[in-house]
């Protein structure tokens, strides 16, 4: 027979912590469209070996990167607990009921998917800073959406890639520490 001790579970769930990141953001559409041009033009110089216009362009693209990071926000992140994405998920669905067709099929509610994003940035995002170094600490929802409504696309796919992030790699992790931990492929010590 197992000496079996007992231990309060609450307790134990709530001492965990959730991941944090931190993701740079370039605001400044027109500069990453200069710069992709001057990276161009700087192959097509280096292929013709013009040392001249190669100079000259790679003074222009140090200019464009100079401007580029003038326009980078710090996006810090922090994981949510599943209680925190169901809440979301609830509170999207009050306010944007599921309906079906008549076939039965879900309906989608780009309201609903607006409101979700927006509730699910503003649950990760814990704080913004500005290249000056100024904070927005706990971004409301009308931040967010006008953060989503503004920011361009790559900053907006590098804010949704790392909150993805956080699920994909705790998922990654946790097949390390079973693998490495092996508890799954051992047989019970009740067996």
């Amino acid at each position: 027979m197992t000496d079996a001790t007992t231990f309060d579970l609450g307790s134990f769930l709530a001492g965990l912590s959730h991941p944090t990141d931190t993701v740079e953001v370039f605001m400044a559409e027109d500069v990453m469209y200069a710069l992709a041009k001057a990276d161009a033009a700087i192959r097509k110089a280096e292929i013709l070996e013009d040392k001249d216009a190669l100079s000259e362009l790679e003074a222009k693209r140090e200019d464009l990167i100079k401007a580029g990071l003038d326009s980078r926000l710090e996006i810090h992140l922090q994981g949510v607990s599943k209680k925190t994405e169901k809440d979301i998920q609830n509170k999207a669905f009050a306010e944007f009921p599921m309906k079906t067709d008549l076939l039965g099929r879900i309906e989608p509610n780009v309201g609903r998917t607006e409101l979700l994003t927006n509730l699910f940035w503003a649950a990760y995002i814990v704080k913004i800073v500005a290249p000056n170094g100024a904070e927005l600490v706990a971004p409301g929802l009308e931040d967010i959406q006008r953060l989503r409504d503004e920011a361009p696309d790559p900053a907006q796919d590098a804010i949704e890639a790392a909150i993805n992030e956080f699920t994909q790699g705790s998922k990654s992790g946790f097949e390390s520490l079973v693998q490495e931990h092996g508890f799954l492929s051992q047989p019970s010590p009740e067996a």
